[in-house]
């Protein structure tokens, strides 16, 4: 018999409660439940990483990229989740990784795009907690998003646009 479980956690910086049947995936929370449609998914093993979102667990830790097709929704209780739909800026305007990725042409289907700045918004979240040197960027940004798969390819213009939108904040990069 399928049981309900009431959670709490804050999701795109609100605090919501529902209650969701024990073993309902996260994403299906998300797109279903919730309406929140931004989420892919591709592979449902969490492979592809289409499905990452971003996840804390208290206001203290900085964010993690978390795939969202192979965990429980009852699992985030108390905690912190950031999807696409949560990057937008006061007033509406796009996130500083939105825009880079329209600038740089990085969206070809857009089907892994999410994952791809989820992943990304995690890592700007743990730069601004411990910056990395200039010349290990490179590969700070290939750990973040080198796991995760674009249908069309387009990973140069996703790396690109992360990193030109690290090195344009600054805190996030020490240049010794």
């Amino acid at each position: 018999m399928l049981q309900k479980r009431t959670i709490s956690l804050t999701l795109n910086y609100r605090q919501i409660t529902a209650e969701v049947f024990e073993h309902y995936r996260l994403v299906d929370f998300l797109q279903e439940d919730l309406g929140l449609s931004g989420t892919k998914v591709c592979c449902a093993i969490g492979t592809c990483r289409a499905c990452v979102i971003a996840y804390r667990e208290n206001s203290e830790s900085p964010f993690s990229a978390l795939q969202s097709c192979s965990i429980p929704a009852t699992s985030m209780d108390g905690k912190e989740l950031v999807t696409v739909e949560g990057l937008k800026t006061d007033g509406g305007r796009l996130h500083p990784l939105q825009q880079a990725f329209l600038s740089h042409f990085s969206f070809q289907c857009g089907y892994s795009a999410p994952g791809f700045l989820m992943a990304a918004f995690a890592l700007m979240d743990q730069l601004a907690k411990q910056p990395v040197a200039k010349q290990k960027l490179k590969q700070v940004i290939d750990r973040a998003v080198g796991r995760h798969i674009c249908r069309c390819g387009g990973y140069i213009k996703y790396y690109q646009a992360i990193e030109a939108t690290i090195l344009q904040h600054k805190g996030l990069v020490i240049d010794p």
